[in-house]
């Protein structure tokens, strides 16, 4: 028997005593995923911008107090849709916005070949350490380059995240915020006229840490094939009145952290929609029922 017969038949004889699993279910159980978040800690406090919109400030500080962890059922659905916003991210950030007859990217850019970062902040502002993609490495002389995101972070309130790009575009001043959203036809229609609240307070928190003066959120419509309907753009300015309650809620997190004293109760009642999914439900509420003990983990 020659060697190439011997690996067929090995194969063969795995394929008939292995359980069958299809594709569809491999990938199933890929997005199952169960996440255990652990109180928060004032030493390693941080909020990403992108998640802003559904803190509880009273919830974080009660979890904080009587050190509760969070249990969270992440939706197989959800995590996939963010893998097709992830692709989309890399069409816009690598093959269309940078692309020399376009040319509206600037930032930093990783060397496929060297893995050398042109464009890195390094302790700079973003306007004076962004740039347009390289035409090659001056390391290595590599002609490919990956887009990377900046991450910025504001120490004292504990809040950033990553950005998804930075615009040069004619018509407006200095540099702008690029922010892409993937979105169904559905949620298209709630964002024609303006975009989502937690995508405003996302981009006020990025304009405010890059000290960037307007920002672009480009909502990409999935399944729909003709183009000019698939974008949405919407165009924002800063709003001092949104990043002061950005401010204040995370200021009265780390002050009820550091006191004990609680932020306001965001909840009309503990039948509310919002509280029959909080780890800290009955210490929040208080004058529970023991025969009916909920919230608690």
């Amino acid at each position: 028997m020659g060697f190439g017969d011997l690996v067929a038949k090995t194969q063969a004889d795995e394929a008939s005593t292995s359980p069958r699993i299809d594709l569809k279910q491999v990938i199933l159980d890929h997005y199952e995923r169960k996440e255990v978040r652990p109180p928060p800690d004032l030493k390693n406090l941080y909020y990403r911008a992108s998640g802003l919109a559904y803190v509880c400030p009273r919830q974080e500080v009660l979890r904080n107090v009587h050190q509760v962890s969070a249990h969270v059922l992440k939706p197989a659905e959800e995590l996939a849709n963010y893998d097709v916003g992830t692709g989309m991210h890399h069409v816009m950030q690598n093959l269309i916005l940078p692309d020399p007859e376009v040319d509206v990217l600037r930032g930093a850019w990783r060397c496929v070949s060297c893995g050398h970062v042109h464009g890195e902040l390094v302790g700079r502002a973003v306007y004076d350490a962004a740039i347009r993609r390289p035409s090659s490495c001056f390391d290595c002389g590599g002609k490919e380059f990956l887009y990377k995101e900046y991450f910025l972070q504001d120490h004292v309130l504990c809040t950033g995240g990553h950005m998804d790009g930075i615009l040069v575009l004619p018509g407006y001043d200095g540099m702008g915020l690029f922010e892409l959203k993937s979105i169904s036809q559905n949620g298209a229609r709630k964002v024609k006229n303006c975009p989502q609240m937690e995508h405003v307070i996302q981009a006020n928190v990025y304009m405010h840490l890059a000290n960037l003066r307007w920002a672009k959120i480009l909502y990409w419509v999935k399944g729909v094939y003709a183009l000019d309907k698939n974008l949405i753009e919407h165009h924002l300015e800063p709003d001092p009145e949104v990043w002061g309650r950005i401010e204040a809620m995370l200021r009265s997190i780390r002050s009820g952290m550091e006191t004990g004293e609680l932020p306001d109760r965001i909840c009309a009642h503990r039948t509310c929609e919002m509280a029959q999914s909080c780890p800290v439900l009955n210490q929040c509420f208080g004058d529970v029922d023991p025969d009916n003990v909920v919230g608690i983990i």
